[in-house]
């Protein structure tokens, strides 16, 4: 029941995100909780993980021919981790592996667009929050399945604290937030 419960919770960032006109990522996200936390395919959430990811890359460098590069960077070894993951049974490192590496391209776009102020200050500011807090969880998603006894289980307990607040400010970061000027005397 609780599985349901975090699974609609990611549902309502979706809905947020498509309100204000990104809901890519979001989309991708719910499709990938639902095979992880309803299914436990976690093969299949963590491929569908990387999607997200490529489209938080593509939304934070506002370069939309970085979705040709990420493309042609993905397609590729996509094939190359299916094929070399099923032939010897190690698909989830694999793609654990891509998925850390689109994971900190997105982290390092967030940033890059932060501090060249590429967002209004709002948005900025609710997509590094959100993009700290998702590494917080990654960190203790790589803790609860690589570590043994009470560390283990203290990561799982923590995972879904930083995991539901980054998805909710990273929908919420997709509001157009107006920027008033301190020259029109509006405060």
């Amino acid at each position: 029941m609780l599985n349901y419960v975090k699974l609609g919770f990611i549902v309502v960032c979706f809905l947020i995100a498509l309100y204000y006109k990104k809901p890519y990522a979001a989309l991708f996200t719910v499709v990938a909780d639902y095979f992880l936390v309803i299914h436990v395919m976690n093969e299949t959430g963590v491929t569908i993980f990387v999607a997200a990811h490529l489209c938080y890359i593509i939304r934070f460098s506002g370069n939309r021919k970085l979705l040709l590069f990420c493309l042609l960077f993905a397609i590729p070894a996509f094939a190359a981790a299916w094929a070399v993951g099923r032939q010897f049974g190690y698909y989830l490192v694999f793609i654990s592996a891509m998925y850390a590496q689109c994971f900190l391209l997105s982290v390092f776009c967030a940033l890059n667009g932060f501090f060249c102020k590429r967002f209004p200050r709002p948005n900025g500011v609710l997509i590094v929050v959100g993009m700290m807090l998702f590494i917080l969880c990654d960190i203790c998603v790589l803790i609860f399945n690589v570590v043994v006894g009470d560390a283990s289980r203290i990561a799982f307990n923590l995972i879904w604290v930083f995991y539901a607040p980054s998805q909710l400010l990273l929908a919420l970061s997709a509001r157009r937030f107006q920027i008033v000027s301190r020259q029109s005397g509006i405060a």
